[in-house]
């Protein structure tokens, strides 16, 4: 947003007229990413005189041109850790999500596991104005069963959810919107043979 510091009127009399006067315009900092944005100031005079009432007496026009840039805030959804390591009942693993500007309007981070095996803590990231640089921690565990399975890795995929066209799209995810996790059995294969002394007797 474009305005001005202080007073929006200069008010020229007949002893100062010639002593130039300063209006300061200011944008406000904010943590939003935008794109740069062209605004048009436009000025009028009001006067007695008629020569210096209206627009036309502006030189060389009534209207400045101004352009605002953003100073440099980042599109980017951050997750802390790629590769994990999960164990069956026991060992869990996590990783941490954060934004790294405010998104207008918030966004969403819904997490899918396609492969099975893993179970997460929570499958959707809320990110508000007011939460958007606090990073939400996702717990990943491994599903336990009785079943002997080899050593496998499997995929805990994230997609992006927003109003904002900036943040409404999985290229922006750091380093990469898919989190590997290697998933342990803790089961032995094998067959368990029970023995026991027995006595007969012909």
């Amino acid at each position: 947003v474009l305005d001005a510091v202080g007073s929006t009127e200069l008010t020229f009399t007949t002893t100062n007229w010639q002593t130039p006067q300063t209006i300061t315009l200011r944008v406000l900092d904010d943590d939003i990413a935008e794109e740069t944005t062209d605004y048009t100031v436009t000025h009028a005079a009001v006067s007695v005189d008629t020569d210096y009432s209206g627009t036309s007496m502006f030189h060389p026009s009534a209207s400045l041109a101004v352009r605002v840039y953003d100073d440099a805030d980042e599109v980017a959804v951050v997750v802390s850790d790629t590769m994990l390591m999960v164990i069956e009942g026991g060992v869990t693993d996590s990783f941490e999500v954060v934004l790294s500007s405010q998104p207008a309007g918030g966004a969403q981070v819904a997490l899918t596991t396609p492969d099975g095996q893993v179970t997460l803590s929570s499958t959707l990231l809320d990110f508000t104005e007011g939460n958007w640089n606090v990073p939400q921690t996702v717990t990943v565990s491994a599903i336990n069963d009785s079943m002997f399975e080899e050593a496998k890795l499997v995929r805990v995929v994230m997609s992006m959810s927003s109003a904002d066209a900036a943040y409404n799209t999985n290229d922006i995810i750091v380093p990469d919107d898919t989190v590997m996790v290697k998933v342990f059995d803790n089961d032995v294969r094998g067959i368990d043979i029970n023995r026991a002394v027995v006595g007969v007797t012909e």
